[in-house]
């Protein structure tokens, strides 16, 4: 139960029990407009939360070996999962949609990028001290993936726009410079937003009144360049972070005090959006990249620790999908609103609560297996 809180995944259920498949307290007609405030303001919170943790002087600082892990999870990303993720999505529309097909495909690999960053319902809150590194590998290895992942997500959805006639093209070069154009505005809403942190100073009102500017400077610059919000509000994070840190760090711990809210907002959001119709090929897909994150994550772990790390329990938490995954989904959303992307949206809720599940599960039987070792005195 407190695994499945920590990740959102009841208010997921509430999401969906007050969506317009069960009780419809949210109403189907114009859900995705009347929403759609509360998705930005949702995705720039997050993208700014994620982008401001990338400071020059703490990337500095992470040991080469972090970059070893997220590297190896890039690779596993690129390779396995966007194999995969490409086969499952074509089978799912049962032809050769290059729009689709691109579309499900970025989305469904990129939300299998990282994982959950929280450690202590594996290990206990006194984490042993021969558990550090891989607890450092787990929390600074899951916080670079999923920013990583999110600027790679941003470019793959920007290469494919829908044109007047409803077809979708693929266009790298078009998508590349939209991207670009991006940054640039997020360039300048990260100075703009930096001037206003000086003569704001600590004010707590001043300083929500300056993050819903950025909000929605970033939104409406990622709506017209049809770039994901959570990619542009990234950006703007990261930049604002690298700027002088006079007024930024308070700014910094402003967003990070609603954390929590801003995370039940999402998996709220998420389960009223995801769509009511699902189906077989939703659930196989779903837990399908569960099982192979349940095969593949943990061995990106212990390969990218140093050799004399000890992972112990914490090998298991690369299972855990990163809850950066349902803000990719709702963010795609925002720029394609339709139910395809609302049954992608459940695949990733799917296969989030399979891979929550199954770290609790493993842990059990484990336990299990050691408790009757002991009885029976046999070395576990």
């Amino acid at each position: 139960m407190v695994v499945l809180i920590s990740g959102g995944w009841l208010a997921v259920v509430v999401g969906v029990l007050l969506g317009p498949g069960v009780f419809g307290l949210v109403g189907a007609e114009n859900m995705q407009e009347q929403l759609t405030p509360a998705l930005q303001a949702a995705m720039g919170w997050v993208g700014l939360m994620l982008g401001l943790q990338a400071r020059r002087e703490v990337l500095q600082g992470l040991p080469r070996w972090i970059w070893r892990v997220v590297s190896l999870d890039a690779l596993l990303v690129g390779l396995v999962f966007g194999t995969a993720a490409t086969l499952g999505v074509w089978a799912w529309l049962d032809r050769w949609d290059w729009g689709g097909v691109w579309w499900g495909a970025s989305i469904l690999a990129c939300a299998s990028a990282g994982w959950a960053l929280e450690t202590r319902s594996l290990v206990g809150i006194e984490t042993p001290a021969k558990y550090e590194q891989a607890r450092l590998a787990v929390r600074a290895g899951g916080t670079l993936s999923a920013l990583v992942w999110i600027l790679v997500f941003g470019l793959l959805l920007s290469i494919a726009t829908r044109g007047a006639d409803g077809a979708v093209s693929i266009d790298p070069i078009r998508g590349g410079l939209r991207l670009a154009a991006s940054a640039g505005g997020a360039v300048l809403i990260a100075v703009i937003g930096r001037f206003a942190l000086r003569i704001a100073g600590k004010k707590a009102d001043a300083q929500l009144a300056i993050f819903l500017g950025m909000v929605a400077m970033a939104a409406g610059f990622a709506g017209q360049m049809g770039v994901p919000a959570l990619t542009v509000a990234a950006m703007t994070g990261i930049v604002l972070a690298n700027l002088s840190e006079k007024g930024v760090r308070e700014f910094e711990r402003f967003i990070l005090r609603a954390d929590l809210v801003i995370a039940t907002l999402v998996a709220l959001l998420a389960g009223i959006l995801l769509s009511p119709g699902i189906g077989v090929p939703e659930v196989a897909i779903g837990c399908g990249l569960a099982g192979m994150r349940l095969v593949f994550k943990p061995i990106v772990l212990q390969r990218g620790s140093p050799a004399e790390a000890e992972s112990g329990p914490l090998s298991i938490a690369g299972v855990r999908q990163s809850p950066v995954a349902l803000a990719m989904a709702l963010s795609a959303l925002l720029i394609e609103p339709s139910s395809y992307m609302a049954r992608t949206l459940a695949v990733i809720v799917i296969a989030g609560i399979v891979c929550a599940v199954l770290p609790v599960v493993l842990s059990w039987s484990d336990q299990r297996t050691k408790s009757v070792n002991d009885v029976e005195g046999v070395a576990p």
